[in-house]
């Protein structure tokens, strides 16, 4: 057996479809069978990649570099966990549950761990259902480590804590001041769990926030009241062996008082890579052999992803075949519309600004347009009237120039979107815009 290419490599636009073909040869006197798969490798983080963990002496200042959310929300991550804060168009409502009447303290202390804790239900986190969780006195919860590790790290680290649930990561001490309370609220089926007025190690800073665990497996926190320097946390969740997490913020200014970020599974999308056919013979001495590769970013934001067709065969020198495969998402390749004559889409515009989509009112498929004066991290997003995302087209950096994007009137999980009035967003580093279409089928 031959094959060509001995990998593949793709780039397009968010919407983007491509194909591109592996040849198969049978050299050989006898009959080839051969199968194929394509698989799909995880946005989990390279371990190797990931910052050393330390510890600081106890009152130590960090100096380490943050890092900050550009909009109110974000993910997925490799496992399709995303968040969105309060703050963003169509996030939660921040709604405090006062538990610190009716709930268990916790034995006050500095770096310290509970036993398990029984939930009262049954909490998916990852893809494993649990039953309890542990609470550290030093913000954050896991359902396996044991540590009382109080100098915060980035999300994902393989070090200890893994398997975490993080509503603020910080060195605290309820010995000094402050109480941490647990209530399992069957009546409502969620847990949650409350730093009431806990201190900063060696200040006087008190934190009042909470983490509600809910029996439909989503995650909430709430900051009730937050006071001194709030620029040296970790905000978000982590797997069991932190290689996959999401991070809302590392050691830069975000929370704030009346605050809610809520975190929620979205099912994967359908695969960006599919192969067809997925098995075939070819008789001795045949060239010609085709598989075509189909690579699909109508759901995936901009970013790197990877996986392989790997053939099996009955060559006993070439049993196992695996073909790289890469496809690149850029938003800034290729997204200016083709039939747009208005527009160059070189020049740099002099203001930035939205425009109403055509055709409008439209079915299936609409344009939408806009103009960056300047470079910008910028998001464009679709909401229903009831404030509910239902597809980000963009979320990155772009240059400064005119943009067209497609929407082919698909949710983010792909399925078609039915008729009505729709919102579209978009927010750069100087303003966010919003405008409505209507889809008609």
């Amino acid at each position: 057996m031959a094959w060509s290419p001995a990998s593949l490599t793709q780039v397009l636009n968010p919407l983007g479809i491509a194909q591109q073909v592996i040849t198969l040869d049978n050299n050989g006197d006898g009959e080839l069978t051969w199968t194929a798969v394509a698989t799909m490798d995880l946005a989990g983080t390279d371990a190797a990649a990931q910052p050393e963990a330390i510890d600081l002496p106890k009152g130590a200042v960090d100096t380490r570099e943050g890092s900050s959310p550009l909009l109110g929300s974000g993910g997925p991550d490799g496992f399709g966990y995303t968040w969105i804060d309060s703050d963003a168009f169509g996030g939660p409502v921040y709604n405090w549950v006062e538990i610190n009447g009716v709930g268990t303290a916790l034995t006050d202390g500095d770096d310290i761990t509970s036993s398990p804790l029984n939930l009262g239900f049954s909490f998916n986190f990852y893809g494993t259902d649990y039953s309890a969780v542990r609470a550290c006195s030093n913000g954050w919860l896991s359902f396996s480590s044991t540590v009382t590790t109080y100098t915060n790290s980035v999300i994902p680290n393989t070090a200890e804590p893994n398997n975490m649930i993080a509503p603020f990561w910080d060195d605290l001490n309820s010995l000094t001041a402050g109480t941490v309370y647990y209530y399992a609220d069957v009546a409502n089926q969620r847990f949650i769990v409350e730093w009431d007025a806990v201190v900063r190690y060696g200040s006087s800073d008190a934190e009042t926030f909470q983490a509600i665990l809910s029996a439909d497996n989503t995650i909430v926190f709430q900051y009730k009241t937050m006071t001194g320097t709030l620029n040296a946390a970790t905000i978000g969740i982590e797997n069991a062996t932190g290689t996959d997490g999401l991070q809302t913020v590392f050691n830069a200014p975000y929370v704030h008082n009346s605050l809610a970020v809520l975190f929620s599974f979205v099912p994967p999308p359908d695969p960006w890579l599919s192969i067809a056919p997925e098995s075939g013979v070819l008789p001795g001495h045949t060239a010609g052999g085709e598989i075509t590769v189909t690579f699909d970013a109508t759901v995936l934001l901009d970013g790197v992803y990877t996986g392989n067709v790997v053939i099996s065969t009955n060559d006993p020198d070439h049993s196992q075949i695996v073909v790289p495969v890469t496809l690149t998402v850029t938003s800034s390749v290729g997204i200016e519309n083709p039939g747009d004559d208005e527009h160059d889409a070189n020049a740099v515009p002099r203001v930035t600004q939205l425009f109403q989509n055509a055709p409008n009112p439209f079915n299936p498929a609409t344009v939408i347009a806009f103009d960056l004066s300047r470079p910008s991290a910028v998001s464009l997003e679709i909401y229903d009237l009831r404030g509910l995302l239902v597809r980000r087209l963009v979320q990155g950096n772009l240059p400064a120039r005119h943009h067209a994007l497609t929407w082919d009137g698909r949710t983010d999980s792909g399925q078609q979107a039915p008729s009505g009035t729709y919102l579209y967003r978009l927010r750069s580093d100087e303003m966010t815009f919003s405008k409505s279409m209507l889809l008609l089928k």
